[in-house]
């Protein structure tokens, strides 16, 4: 029989409620758990400004999976390892959408900072999963974009299509 080493849980619809709360019982499970020896590991979409606070109330977390896999952490070991996006990709990323859709709102997330180079209004600060009291993005210009090396990519207000990445390109699909 296999022993469990390790648990992954999403935060929301999996460890929080609709209401973005942990419930009584599954903090005490995933408690169980540990104090079994099992690794508890939240994995999520999230940066970590907005997964650690929803985290910290489960001291016993060890490992946090954020940014889609793009960020990984590790509390016991104070380590973590970043993947982002090659400069050259997010600069084709940047490019198509500047001329495919122009009135896109975009941010970027860099090592847990927001940044834009157009201001985000407060109708759509939620569609980029920000809640009400978290900071808004740093407006910065696209010089600033186009140097930078992004952990996640965030394009609002653009008309229905697909982008294909590949090694060298980035291809639309209709």
């Amino acid at each position: 029989m296999v022993e469990i080493q390790a648990i992954v849980l999403d935060l929301d619809g999996t460890l929080l409620g609709s209401d973005k709360s942990i419930s009584p019982r599954n903090y005490s499970a995933v408690k169980r758990c540990s104090d079994s020896g099992i690794h508890i590991i939240v994995a999520t979409a999230r940066p970590p400004r907005a997964a650690e606070q929803f985290v910290k109330a489960i001291p016993f977390v060890d490992y946090m999976v954020l940014y889609n896999g793009a960020l990984v952490k590790c509390k016991s070991k104070q380590t973590q390892q970043h993947i982002s996006i090659p400069i050259e990709v997010s600069q084709q990323i940047n490019e198509f959408i500047r001329l495919s859709e122009p009135q896109s709102t975009i941010s970027y997330e860099v090592n847990d900072l927001w940044y834009t180079c157009t201001p985000v209004p407060d109708t759509e600060s939620a569609q980029f999963g920000a809640r009400s009291n978290e900071p808004k993005p740093q407006i910065v210009d696209y010089d600033f974009i186009s140097s930078i090396s992004p952990t996640k990519i965030l394009a609002l207000g653009y008309s229905t299509w697909c982008v294909m990445l590949s090694k060298n390109s980035v291809t639309r699909l209709t």
